[in-house]
């Protein structure tokens, strides 16, 4: 039926906004194609209900011209397999998008991904380590971003869908919430050597090279909707030591959007370099990262 709306949440498990692992199934099918569905953590000190707006809120927004209802607190992860011009949504395409408070116009975050309707089951992995939020789709990563916002509060995961003018019918199975028992920095492991995947501070050793020249990086593009694309860019160190990598790719447009890479501009090409976790490589490895880019 149009303009339904529905939630289910775990109420008898609570856990961390900012440090949880949930992974889940997902299958969206039948009716005329909208509008998809959200995966929540809601925050359980301000929460007043389980239910946010109907159509382009997915349950779990609000306060926008395209919807009504309260938006949920907390954050979510909109699987949105319709496009809403009003709103505007971000790309014609099917894509993810990460937001606080229900906020369905303004994403912190966003990536088109493949068709969702219709193509059978997909396994959905999401890691926030906050600010950190990565989602895996099908065990391709489709977001990977560093997220401004508050994740400090006690949370209920859980989903909520809707339709609007048109309808679609959501099913999840598999569902498993894991929260991570001992954050990163609560454990005191005493004095170590730096090293390349946590340390901002790190510099290489005298046999590790910084040379460009010793990566090879291959770009894939991911995706197209005409006024932008993104792709997937493997980096691989094909010298005889250890690097810290840095490659430079030409940009159709301008950069919205990047994961696992930081990224500065000289020219007309767009120099790109890991991140303090993935820098280093050592012969024969490699690394991916991704952006999109606005024509």
């Amino acid at each position: 039926d149009t303009w339904q709306i529905g939630s289910a949440f775990m109420v008898a498990q609570e856990v961390s906004g900012g440090e949880v692992d949930i992974r889940f199934d997902f299958l969206t099918e039948g009716g005329t194609g909208a509008d998809g569905i959200s995966l929540t953590a809601l925050d359980v000190d301000r929460m007043t209900g389980f239910l946010g707006g109907t159509g382009c809120g997915l349950g779990y927004g609000g306060g926008t011209a395209c919807t009504e209802g309260p938006a949920l607190p907390g954050w979510s992860i909109e699987l949105d397999t319709w496009y809403n011009g009003e709103l505007p949504d971000p790309t014609t395409d099917d894509h993810i998008a990460f937001t606080f408070d229900g906020d369905v116009a303004s994403p912190e975050a966003w990536a088109p991904v493949p068709d969702l309707e219709e193509s059978g089951w997909h396994t959905v992995e999401v890691s926030v380590r906050a600010p950190r939020v990565t989602v895996h789709i099908d065990g391709t990563v489709y977001m990977d971003a560093e997220v401004d916002g508050h994740f400090d509060f006690p949370a209920v995961i859980g989903f909520t869908g809707s339709t609007g003018g048109q309808t679609n019918l959501h099913w999840i199975r598999s569902l498993e919430v894991t929260e991570l028992a001992c954050p990163d920095d609560s454990v005191d492991d005493g004095p170590s050597e730096p090293d390349a995947s946590g340390d901002d501070d790190w510099v290489p050793e005298d046999d590790e090279d910084t040379d460009a020249d010793l990566v090879e990086a291959t770009v894939v593009e991911s995706a197209d909707w005409g006024a932008g694309w993104c792709a997937d860019v493997t980096v691989t160190n094909i010298g005889e030591g250890a690097a810290l990598w840095t490659t430079r790719v030409p940009v159709d447009g301008t950069i919205d959007t990047i994961w696992s890479a930081e990224v500065t501009v000289d020219g007309a090409d767009w120099e790109f370099q890991g991140e303090p976790w993935n820098r280093a490589l050592e012969p024969g490895e490699s690394t991916e990262f991704g952006f999109c880019a606005n024509r």
